[in-house]
This record gives C-alpha cells, structure tokens and sequence, in this order.
C-alpha cells in the first residue's frame, strides 16, 4: 500500500540514502504482505519497486505516451536485492531510487527501503534495464532527451 508521502516526516529519513535528493515514495506493510515467517514477503519489495520506478519516470515527464512518441520502452532485464533487516506489518517505510551507470542501451536502477520508526535500511537493491524498440524489441541506443533525463547520480558499480 503506497501512504500519504505528506504524512512522513522525511527530512529525518533522506539522510539515509546513498545519494541526495532521490524519488521517494512511502509505504505500509499491509498483513497480506506478511509470509509465514511473519515479515514481509521478498515478492512485495518486487512490487514496491516497480511502483516507485515508475513514479520517478512519471516525474521526469516520460509517461505511456511519450514512450510511445519515443518509440521505445525501459524493460527490466535483472534484479538485485539484498535484504538487510525484516519490515513487519503496519511498518511504515519510505523507498527511494535513482538512475546510475548506464551503457548506450542500458541503465541501472538503484533502491533502498528504510523502515521510518527507527529509520533501519531494510534492503537495497538495483535493477539492469534495457531501453527496447516497441516496434523490433530490441535494444537501441538511448535518445539525447532520455539520456538528460535519467542522468546517473551516482557512478558507484552495480551491487554484482
């Protein structure tokens, strides 16, 4: 469940990134996130990472619509998640991300999730994404407009 970011305090919470000033979104851990071990699932942090990528693409102003003008697409190639900590229900969280090293036809995603209540970095991940042509879906170079956009943040190698 994504919560009124308002709701957050998060000038207490944007020290703990890796870098400044990245996308955030908040969210709480809802009981049908808990597995049976009782912490949230691995699967959810999936889904909140994809919902906070988008939204940060939402924001640099590339919607359906202009991927379609654009004529191609972001499609996830790998993840990397490492899980530092267990995130328990009604624990509110605050996720963020950030573009980073990028070839001609790809970019790595950088995540981290800090639990907001004592603020403990719960996982950090990336995701490999390769920019495709809708038409051939196939990799093609990213377009100087894509390339302004998503400029890296930080030059840090990819977790593996």
């Amino acid at each position: 469940m994504i919560r009124d970011h308002d709701s957050i305090d998060s000038s207490s919470i944007d020290s703990c990134f890796d870098v400044a000033d990245p996308f955030t979104m908040a969210f709480e851990a809802q009981r049908e996130d808990i597995d049976p071990l009782g912490h949230v699932n691995n699967k959810v942090y999936l889904v909140w990472m994809e919902k906070i990528g988008i939204g940060d693409t939402l924001e640099r102003g590339f919607d359906w619509n202009k991927h379609q003008a654009l004529g191609a697409v972001w499609v996830a190639r790998r993840h990397v998640i490492d899980y530092l900590a267990p995130c328990f229900e009604g624990d509110a969280v605050v996720g963020a991300t950030w573009p980073c090293h990028r070839t001609r036809t790809t970019q790595l995603r950088r995540y981290q999730f800090v639990r907001v209540r004592d603020r403990k970095l719960l996982v950090r991940a990336e995701t490999s994404w390769i920019y495709v042509s809708i038409e051939s879906r196939r990799p093609i170079p990213m377009p100087e407009e894509v390339l302004r956009a998503f400029a890296p943040m930080d030059d840090r190698p990819p977790l593996l």
